[in-house]
């Protein structure tokens, strides 16, 4: 018996241990990653966040927008509160990733065994500020999607679902850059949106009150 509760002892300790081991995140901001699971402690309601990680040998990236629930709740209801979210639905394992011993061709080890962890890109919070090293420019990507929803919607009010077509149209015309990329598509996705509502008789959305969003760094 003796044996068995040192032995149930260790095995707790060295679950413990490997949790704490595998937070990550931005616990500057109050806001980690342990196991598949998002850790809100910051006060804040996030907003969007995104999630980097390895798969096959290279970074990938996944975004979490929550911004649309802004046309139906209040900015209090949006997103995550405090407390812990599984991100399982999207895909993501934020469990570290063992990478294996690298050798040379004399046997020398050059690199490994290390861990490539999930991280925490970016988060928003319902302030406006853009936290984290936001290296997949997560920052652009939210600008540029509340612009376009913004220029779809006054086109839209000045003449219709003809005027948006004909932003949409506008838009094919733009030099082929990141940013211009993403505007079109987020217009093109708000012009087919005002098309299904309105060939069902429903009234477009109104434009959400969007917190104004700026990076802060630490």
């Amino acid at each position: 018996m003796l044996i068995g509760r040192f032995f149930l002892a260790l095995v707790t300790v060295g679950v413990v241990t490997a949790t704490a081991q595998t937070q990550a995140g931005l616990p500057e901001y109050g806001v980690l990653l342990s196991g598949n699971t998002i850790i809100n402690n910051s006060g804040h309601r996030i907003l969007a966040y995104t999630v980097t990680y390895p798969q096959q040998g290279h970074t990938r990236s996944s975004t979490r927008n929550y911004l649309g629930e802004l046309r139906r709740k209040a900015l209090s209801e949006a997103g995550l509160g405090n407390g812990v979210f599984d991100i399982n639905s999207q895909g993501i394992n934020s469990q570290p990733v063992v990478m294996p011993t690298v050798r040379n061709a004399r046997g020398e080890q050059v690199g490994g065994p290390g861990v490539a962890p999930a991280a925490l890109d970016a988060v928003l919070f319902d302030d406006g500020r853009l936290v984290g090293p936001d290296t997949t420019k997560t920052f652009d990507l939210l600008t540029v999607s509340m612009q376009a929803e913004r220029d779809v919607h006054s086109a839209f009010v000045r003449g219709g679902l003809d005027a948006a077509r004909a932003l949409m149209a506008e838009t094919q015309n733009e030099p082929t850059t990141i940013p211009n990329f993403r505007y079109r598509s987020q217009v093109h996705a708000r012009v087919r949106e005002l098309e299904y509502i309105t060939a069902r008789g429903g009234q477009p959305p109104n434009i959400p009150d969007y917190p104004t969003i700026h990076k802060e760094t630490r």
